[in-house]
Formats: structure tokens, sequence, C-alpha cells
């Protein structure tokens, strides 16, 4: 996961009137990866925030949060770094290498916007329930700015640790930016877009950046040494910048934590 100085930001064409071609309503959990690994997912045939997602190019991320478009279409998303080399309308395809949508949107801009968001518009024959795996929820956006430190969770696919950790606990010392979290955890390659929620199940954003030596962080579990911290792009003024482009409104989908 790496951060890109330059945006780059790429849509669809204007989508119809809503309510036209309206894709099915999301169905409920009817299956799961119980230990995030990638040769379990195969069987699985309804997607969910925290499975792995293939990108033209060679990348693989993870999928985040569902959202229901004006357009009545449903989209996924993950870190808008992951489609460094796919078009706009390029096949994406699940971790076990199905057909799951068309790229719709995409972003990269750590520095300016602090987005780095793309979506993924979802095939009408795909199955797909809001519910993050392993966790459950979201059960609403989280747009609260606090001083005091949070314990956040994450669904990721990351090389190895997906195998015995895909469900991680993450802690941020604080939130106290509108675009980002920095927080301490551990991520690695392939998290990157994987969900992350507070505790009550709120949906925080996603992850986008391994640890930044560049950007400090005093904990008292360091001792007071300075360490880096990983990087979550926050969900709402994301969302806002997408709905701008795509020219749609996008409604979080929720469900019940576990």
């Amino acid at each position: 996961m790496t951060a890109v100085v330059a945006a780059v930001l790429l849509v669809l064409a204007p989508s119809g009137q809503a309510g036209q071609d309206r894709d099915p309503d999301p169905p409920g959990l009817t299956c799961e990866n119980p230990s995030g690994a990638t040769d379990l997912i195969q069987d699985c045939t309804v997607l969910h925030p925290g499975d792995a997602v293939s990108l033209p190019g060679g990348s693989r991320c993870t999928l985040n949060f569902l959202w229901r478009g004006s357009d009545g279409h449903r989209y996924m998303g993950t870190a808008g770094h992951c489609a460094l080399k796919t078009e706009i309308g390029d096949r994406v395809e699940s971790g076990a290498g199905a057909l799951i949508g068309r790229l719709a949107y995409e972003v990269r801009d750590t520095r300016a916007s602090g987005a780095d968001f793309a979506l993924v518009r979802l095939e009408r024959t795909v199955k797909a329930s809001p519910q993050v795996q392993h966790w459950g929820g979201p059960t609403g956006a989280y747009l609260t700015m606090t001083d005091q430190p949070q314990i956040l969770r994450m669904a990721g696919q990351a090389a190895g640790l997906s195998y015995v950790a895909p469900d991680r606990e993450l802690l941020a010392t604080a939130v106290t930016q509108p675009q980002e979290i920095r927080f301490l955890g551990p991520v690695s390659s392939n998290d990157s877009g994987a969900p992350v929620i507070t505790e009550s199940g709120l949906a925080a954003g996603w992850t986008v950046e391994l640890a930044d030596s560049e950007v400090p962080v005093r904990t008292s579990a360091s001792n007071g040494a300075e360490v880096g911290a990983s990087t979550i792009v926050r969900i709402d003024p994301a969302i806002r910048l997408a709905e701008k482009a795509l020219r749609i409104r996008l409604t979080l989908q929720t469900a019940p934590l576990r």
C-alpha cells in the first residue's frame, strides 16, 4: 500500500434516472470465509466487506462497504491505489477469479483531498451482503472527532495474516482529522481497502497506507518513543467526492453486529 501524490480521478459516464435498471436488494448474510484464507472462499457465493478483490495488473486487495446508488446499482469499495493499472469499465474479479463487476470510479490522492478510493459497480447477478466479515455491521457511519483513544476493528486479506488473523483490532490514539485516521496495529500487503469499524459497528473507513515513520505517534506501549502509524481514509469525505464525480447519491448499506 503506497501513497500516491498525484491525483487521478476517473468516472463512468453520467448514470440514468434513479430507479432505472435497479439491481435486486442485497440479500442477508448467507455464507462467509471463517478464517480469511483465500483458498476457502471458492464456494462462497455472497460477497462481503472484508473479502478479497482482484483487479487487472495483478492487484489483490480487500473489498470494503456496500452502497446502494440512486441510479439503482450496487457498489462495493476498495482502495483507489489498487486500481493503478485498471481503466474505468475494466473487469473486476473476486479472490476466486469470478467476475463481480466493473470499475466505476477511482481517485488516488492522499495529499490533496485525502481520498484513496475506488468503487466497483456490481453485476446484477452478483449476490452481496453488507455485513462485514467476522465482526458484523456496519450499523452506520462514524463521523465523530475525539482526542480520546479509540479501538477499531478491521477485516482484511493481508498476505499471511489473513490465514491466522483476518479479524484484527487496531488502536487510534485520537480521531482529530476530518479525512483520515492514524492508527497502530497489524496491517500488511493486500489489506488495502479493508473495512474498518468502531466497537459499536460504525463504519470509520478503510485502510490505505502502511506505517509511515514520517507521521509518528507516541504511545505508552512504546514508552514514549515515536512509532510509525498506518492510515485509514475516513468514510464521509471520500463518499461525498465520489457522489459528486458520479452524479449519484450513495447510501451505505447496514447490518447488525455479531
